[in-house]
This record gives structure tokens, C-alpha cells and sequence, in this order.
């Protein structure tokens, strides 16, 4: 009797040190509650994406805020531009960009970009809308 009470005694004091290790989150980060609070910069991504097809863009209007940049790529088969109209708050040009190719714009301030391919006219057209 007197042994079953050592060695429970025993398991007992041994456990203590594991019973230690877990509990109080306090003052330590396990990455889970930095993940959570996302700050609104890591929540945007920095490049927005457009694909350029023959006779489109994909997608044809786009949001984003003042320090985000646009990316098209020419994922169509034949040359195209991305150039911005006599309506858009900012002027750009992409020159000819081959299939393949690739052009970023990253606008300094609010305000709407319309844009149009040179080659194809009006009937290929978008829109970005920049906002803070």
C-alpha cells in the first residue's frame, strides 16, 4: 500500500512540470493573433492584375487606392496598348506590347483612368478607379 502511494506521489510531482508549460497566453504570440489583425496595407495586395485578351481587358474596371499599382499582361495572341483617353485624370502609354508582354502603372493620386487599346479602338476599353 505503502509503494502505491510513492508511486503515485511520484507521477504526481513528475506531471507538474508539464502542467506548467501550457495556459496563460498572455505576453506571447503563437502567429495566430498576427494573423487575425491584418493591417489594412497587408490586407490589399500591392499589384492588381489585368489580363489583356484580343479585344479586352479582363477585368474591364478595376478599384484600387492611391499606392496600389496596376499590371496588365498581353495574354491575346496579337500586339496591343494600354493608353489612357482624353477623359482620364492621369496620362499613360504603354507603347505596343507584344504577346506576352508587360506593363504596371502605379497612379499618385485619386481619381478615374480611363483607358483604351490604340490598335483596337474604343470597343477595348477600362476603367480604374483610384480612391484613398
Amino acid at each position: 500500500m505503502k509503494r502505491s502511494i510513492t508511486i503515485a506521489a511520484c507521477l504526481a510531482f513528475a506531471a507538474l512540470p508539464i502542467a506548467g508549460c501550457g495556459g496563460d497566453d498572455e505576453g506571447t504570440s503563437t502567429g495566430t493573433q498576427q494573423e487575425k489583425t491584418a493591417t489594412q496595407a497587408e490586407a490589399v495586395p500591392a499589384v492588381v492584375s489585368v489580363s489583356i485578351g484580343d479585344n479586352f481587358y479582363k477585368p474591364k474596371d478595376v478599384s484600387i487606392k492611391v499606392g496600389q499599382s496596376v499590371k496588365w499582361r498581353n495574354d491575346g495572341a496579337v500586339a496591343h496598348t494600354v493608353t489612357s483617353d482624353g477623359d482620364s485624370s492621369v496620362t499613360f502609354d504603354s507603347g505596343t506590347l507584344e504577346p506576352r508582354g508587360v506593363y504596371a502603372l502605379k497612379p499618385g493620386s485619386r481619381g478615374k483612368l480611363t483607358y483604351f487599346c490604340t490598335i483596337h479602338g474604343k470597343v477595348q476599353s477600362g476603367t480604374i478607379t483610384v480612391s484613398r
